[in-house]
């Protein structure tokens, strides 16, 4: 027993002897207690028995006695990373990486917890290096895939599932993954082909037949696609759970309730998102049946609740009974959220000489929701107000400091849950919370629904109403809800006087330099405009766009680069109508200084219909450029119009398509009355450029509400006029 004997220790492992195999390790510990071997050893029984902390201590002692030897280094990071202390499991990998730089085992081991650790970019130069030494690593080359999708480098994602399913023809899971890459890049049969191959490979594998019914949803197979779900389910229902929440993670930036795998939301979604990259093919049938989908099965335990399909909704031209529908089923299901997850507050009325305001955001950061507050902020009556922001976004930076100054108190809540988020608004007695962010990327209307304060007013951010239960309050105006839209909003409208979105008189925008040429525009003819997000436009306004180019042929079209694929769309949408596609010119996407400043290159900028210009209107006629806009159906359709009104130019609101076709060709034969409207712009004396008064006029309607809420009123609309603003 005294001789040590290190195969027999490795022989009792490999036959599962794990207590014999410590045994003979203890001997040799008890007579050489510094043998690194015999402590790897040992560590690695113990691992296999479960009984971690004892294997942990094993492989800390055996790095204590041979730091040179990787491997009980590499095991040590292996057990904490997976006990969830990843920052000390990538240390004990970046030790032994210092050894042995070029093991592709352990460079897999430090990507996999670089990435754990939000950190992308240094799991993805990991994996590069594991990938140049063993250029065959499979797992080196699907983790670099995976990572790859979820930042959205499809290409390179798609290479490397070809290189896998080349090197292991039949692992389901590769065809999986080649799957996923075609339905990133918009070919949904591909995908099918390949899950359909993983199905039959393993008939019992649960992601294989629910990556079946997401492409089969994709291409509208709806009956198909649930009986592919029902087969995944019955054979293996931890594997469709599994594939949901991978889908879930990777697609959602806000709650989502209901079944995520539900065929009616994938087709919906999926159709969505080919709208927003100018993917016109099967428009007409894709918004009949959302309107279908939506009317069959609303008011019941089966409707349609995903907050991105109403957010989808706002942008397409859909009934408004369909839209009604929608707002209402997802408000129930909201409300019903709150309720299980919050207990009540109880509010008393409070004696603070300043109303205590708190605006609940996801766009305190890089994002043009935030600069619409700022002027808000700046002018804010601080003798009258409070101002308390709350974070629902991490994101840091410039922007994020530049909202913080301007408020009393400044609090990121993003990693709390909901209930936990109306506690600490609850907590600061906030009294008028209001939202910027409804239903759209990581908002949280489960918190407004707790009613964590004694009014909740929805402002800005989301482009329609959030429905019953939800808030209280809606800030609208006059021209973009004229007498008769009430039945848009379930929430009570604040109508201001004027433009509801405030403009930022103080911006400086300066013209970018190299003037026309710099941005891909000719020297001469005239420059259409229209830098709305692709999302925005639909079929029958870019058909209204084409009629106007071949009505004005020395004209060009200057639009805004939109997601992968869609600038090539709308050239040939341009060709298919007649149109030279290289009269469409395309600016990259860019910071808001420079942005601004390139509008000004513009003589005329053609507003979207369905979802109008919003902030982006206000950028437009602060830079001194006529926008062309319409009476839209909507109110998300009537916001620009508003805002054109209050700068001066109502004569630039259209009725219909004929009179948009027809100003905008009028206007660039007649230079004479184009200058005479950008005049009136660049003189800025129009309601829309006093931002003060602006503010002021909505200081005043909150504090219209507020005044009902302590005088023990009920909410009731609001006609805020310029005598109010004695409040």
């Amino acid at each position: 027993m005294t001789d040590w004997q290190p195969e027999a220790v490795l022989q009792a492992l490999a036959q599962g002897a794990f207590d014999d195999a410590a045994a003979l390790t203890a001997v040799r510990l008890a007579v050489r207690p510094d043998d690194a071997e015999a402590w790897f050893l040992l560590g690695t029984a113990r691992h296999r028995q479960s009984r971690f902390d004892e294997a942990i201590t094993a492989f800390r002692r055996a790095c204590d006695a041979d730091p040179r030897d990787i491997r009980p280094r590499s095991a040590l990071g292996a057990m904490l990373a997976a006990a969830g202390n990843t920052a000390a499991g990538l240390h004990e990998f970046e030790a032994a990486l210092a050894l042995a730089p070029d093991n592709p085992r352990l460079l897999i081991n430090a990507a996999i917890a670089q990435e754990a650790l939000g950190r992308d970019g240094a799991a993805l130069a990991l994996y590069e290096r594991a990938i140049a030494t063993f250029p065959g690593m499979g797992d080196a080359l699907q983790n670099r895939a995976a990572l790859n999708l979820k930042l959205g480098r499809v290409d390179a994602a798609r290479q490397d599932a070809e290189r896998l399913v080349a090197l292991f023809p039949d692992v389901a899971a590769l065809l999986e993954l080649r799957a996923t890459c075609a339905l990133a890049r918009g070919q949904p049969h591909a995908a099918l082909a390949d899950y359909a191959a993983a199905s039959r490979l393993e008939p019992g594998r649960g992601e294989a037949w629910a990556g079946c019914a997401v492409a089969l949803a994709t291409v509208g197979r709806l009956d198909e696609a649930r009986a592919a779900l029902q087969r995944g389910r019955a054979a293996d229902p931890d594997g469709v759970e599994h594939f949901a929440a991978l889908a879930r993670r990777d697609a959602a930036k806000t709650r989502t309730d209901g079944t995520f795998l539900d065929p009616r939301r994938i087709y919906l979604i999926a159709a969505w998102y080919r709208h927003r990259g100018a993917d016109w093919r099967g428009f007409d049938a894709f918004r009949e049946a959302f309107q279908t989908l939506v009317a069959t099965t609303s008011g019941t335990p089966q409707a349609l609740v995903d907050r991105a399909l109403l957010f989808a909704a706002c942008h397409l031209p859909l009934t408004a009974q369909t839209r009604r529908q929608l707002t209402a089923d997802i408000a129930r299901q909201v409300t019903a959220n709150a309720a299980a997850e919050a207990r009540p507050f109880v509010f008393s009325v409070s004696s603070r000489p300043r109303v205590r305001l708190g605006y609940l955001s996801a766009d305190f950061r890089e994002h043009p929701g935030s600069q619409a507050l700022l002027p808000v902020l700046r002018h804010h009556d601080r003798e009258r107000f409070e101002i308390h922001a709350y974070s629902l976004h991490e994101q840091g930076g410039a922007a994020r400091d530049g909202v913080a100054s301007l408020c009393d108190s400044f609090i990121d809540v993003s990693t709390l849950d909901d209930a936990a988020i109306a506690e600490r608004i609850h907590a600061d007695g906030i009294d008028i919370l209001i939202d910027k962010t409804g239903y759209a990327e990581y908002g949280r209307a489960e918190v407004l629904a707790m009613r964590p304060a004694p009014l909740r007013v929805s402002y800005l951010g989301f482009p329609g109403s959030l429905g019953p239960g939800v808030v209280d309050y809606r800030i609208s105006d006059r021209l973009a809800s004229p007498p008769g839209t009430e039945a848009e909003f379930s929430e009570y409208l604040i109508r201001l006087p004027h433009a509801h979105i405030v403009a930022d008189r103080g911006i400086a925008i300066e013209p970018p330099p190299g003037g026309r040429a710099a941005q891909g525009l000719p020297q001469t003819g005239f420059v259409y405009a229209c830098h709305n997000n692709t999302a925005k436009i639909e079929p029958a306004v870019f058909a209204c766009w084409m009629r106007l180019l071949d009505a004005v042929p020395e004209a060009v079209l200057w639009l805004l680069e939109g997601p992968p694929g869609s600038t090539g769309r709308l050239r040939e949408a341009a060709a298919a109508a007649g149109v030279d596609p290289s009269r469409l010119v395309f600016a990259p996407r860019d910071a808001a200084p420079r942005y601004r400043g390139r509008l000004q290159l513009a003589d005329l900028y053609l507003d979207t219909a369905v979802c109008s210009a919003h902030v982006t209107a206000n950028d437009v006629l602060l830079a001194g450029v006529p926008l062309l806009t319409r009476r839209g159906d909507t109110w998300a359709g009537r916001i620009a119009a508003s805002q054109v009104s209050a700068a001066g130019l109502p004569e630039l609101v259209c009725g219909n398509e004929n009179d948009y076709v027809g100003q905008a060709a009028r206007l660039a034969r007649d230079p004479a009355e184009l200058g005479e409207l950008r005049s009136r712009l660049a003189a800025r004396d129009a309601a829309l450029f006093d931002t003060a008064a602006r503010v002021r006029d909505y200081e005043c309607g909150v504090l219209a509400a507020w005044a009902r809420y302590r005088a023990g009123q009920e909410c009731t609309a609001l006609d805020i006029a310029a005598a109010d603003q004695s409040l």
